[in-house]
């Protein structure tokens, strides 16, 4: 499995690729911003599904996990639309990004 994600914010681009963990990240999802990546943990809990770091690395170099990014981030379905909530912080920067918003299903003929 492989998921690469564009998002533009505030005419800003920026993307992501999503893998499975392996090794260190076994179980996590891992995902990739440039030279970092992230082994995230997925939790279900009050209908919706959070994100967790629970390690990090910059090129491979593991980082000290009481440094690592993180926020009140999670998804989760009302009214027929996929809506999320990005609050990604880190204690020596402060806050990194805050986004919310939702998808819609779409066809295509």
């Amino acid at each position: 499995m492989h998921e690469h994600w564009t998002r533009t914010i505030g005419g800003k681009t920026f993307s992501s690729d999503l893998t499975p963990g392996t090794g260190k990240s076994e179980n996590l999802l891992c995902e990739r911003f440039g030279p970092f990546r992230f082994g995230i943990t997925l939790l279900a809990e009050d209908e919706r599904l959070y994100f967790v770091v629970r390690n990090w690395s910059v090129l491979n170099i593991p980082l000290p996990a009481t440094w690592a990014p993180a926020g009140n981030t999670y998804e989760f379905e009302e009214e027929g639309k996929f809506r999320f909530n990005v609050e990604i912080t880190q204690p020596l920067i402060g806050t990194i990004v805050i986004y919310r918003g939702w998808l819609e299903k779409t066809f295509f003929t």
